[in-house]
Parts: C-alpha cells; structure tokens; sequence
C-alpha cells in the first residue's frame, strides 16, 4: 500500500504570509476584514466632512446674497424718499421751477462746494425764488451724499456714489437717481442719468436707476 506523507505544519490555503496565523479559512478572512472596516469608516468620516464643507459654504453664500439684497432695499429706499423730497422743496417753490433743473452731470459727490448764501433758512431770511431753489439743491445733495451722518469721521448715510439728475418738460418733473448697485444687473440705457463717468462698473453695469415723474404747476 502506498502511503503519502502529510505535513501538518503547512498553513491551510488562504492563510499564507498571515501574522498571527489563523488556524482556519474562516478566521483568516475574518481577521483581514477588521483592517478593512476599519478603512472604510475613515472614508464615510471624510465624506461626510466634505459634505458638512460644501453645505456650510452654501449657506455662507445664502447670507452675502441676503446682505446684498438687503442693502439694496435699503438704498432703493432711501431714493425714493430723497426724490419724493425734492419734488416736495419744488413744489413749494413753483415759481422757480428752471432753477431746480440740473445741468452736466449731475448733483452728487460733493459737485456743489460750498453752501450758497443767503443760507433760506428760515422766514426771515430775504431770499427770492431764484436763491432758495439754489440753496434746497445743496441740502438736497448733502442729503444725498450722507453728509449728516458721521461713524468715525466717514460718511455712513445716503447713497454709494450717487448722482442725481432733475429735468423738467413743459412742467412734467422728472427726478433720476443713481447708485452704485451690490449685484451686477443691466444697464438701464433709457435713462442717461450718471451713466458713462465710470462710476458704475464696466459699461455701468452696476448703475441702480430710480425715476420719479410728476407734473408741477408753475403760475400760482
């Protein structure tokens, strides 16, 4: 009879190179997915990470837009009570309605040096029509301007480089804005007010436009 020798010392396939030695296939496999677990918990700790990145991102970019949003409400706002202003000093003052008409560029940014004189401050002060309107059209531009409103020696209020613009046809008053805008938008071309003097962006592409028209009697 032929007899075959068997070495009970080799490892079972499966096993070989394994530190410590398994004693079967199915410790063996076991033992090698311990490390692989492990490997795959650090991948998900990692993905996650970078998901809680990106979300926290998103939301970083939620709150700029809504900042920006809201600062343009606030400038939107504080236009239209400085055009319905003006409108206001012009129809109290009718008689001198060719003397609120704006020339050149426009008001805004300081184009009015100094304070015209008489100050029209009050009653008593003897001004005519002509010296009045001369007088509302600066403390309309410092208004503009948020030369009131001081934090620190800088000008907080008003608008972001404005310029205003008033024309009037035949009576019908027409009283343009213009600011420098958070976003990029279109240019509003139908209304040539503070457009082309490079404060705006490229071809004015930031330029905010708001537009007041009303119809002022003259002969009272």
């Amino acid at each position: 009879m032929l007899r075959t020798s068997v070495n009970r010392n080799r490892p079972r396939p499966g096993c070989q190179g394994d530190r410590p030695r398994c004693r079967s296939v199915y410790q063996c496999f076991s033992m090698r997915g311990v490390g692989l677990i492990r490997g795959v918990g650090l991948i998900e700790v990692l993905v996650a990470l970078l998901i809680l990145s990106i979300g926290m991102l998103g939301v970083a970019r939620l709150q700029l837009n809504a900042k920006k949003a809201g600062q343009e409400a606030v400038q939107r706002s504080t236009a239209a009570a400085l055009a319905q202003d003006i409108l206001e000093r012009i129809r109290g003052n009718p008689s001198a309605l060719a003397s609120y008409v704006t020339q050149g560029d426009g008001l805004g940014g300081g184009s009015i040096t100094a304070e015209p004189t008489p100050l029209c401050e009050s009653q008593a002060s003897s001004c005519s029509a002509a010296q009045l309107a001369a007088h509302d059209l600066w403390e309309w531009e410092q208004a503009i301007d948020g030369v009131g409103e001081l934090r620190n020696g800088q000008q907080t209020g008003g608008l972001v480089s404005p310029t205003a613009c008033i024309q009037n046809n035949s009576g019908l008053v027409t009283v343009s804005i213009a600011w420098l805008g958070a976003r990029l938008l279109s240019n509003p071309i139908a209304n040539a007010c503070g457009s082309g003097l490079g404060r705006y962006d490229t071809n004015d592409a930031r330029r905010q436009l708001l537009t007041i028209t009303t119809f002022v009697t003259q002969n009272l």
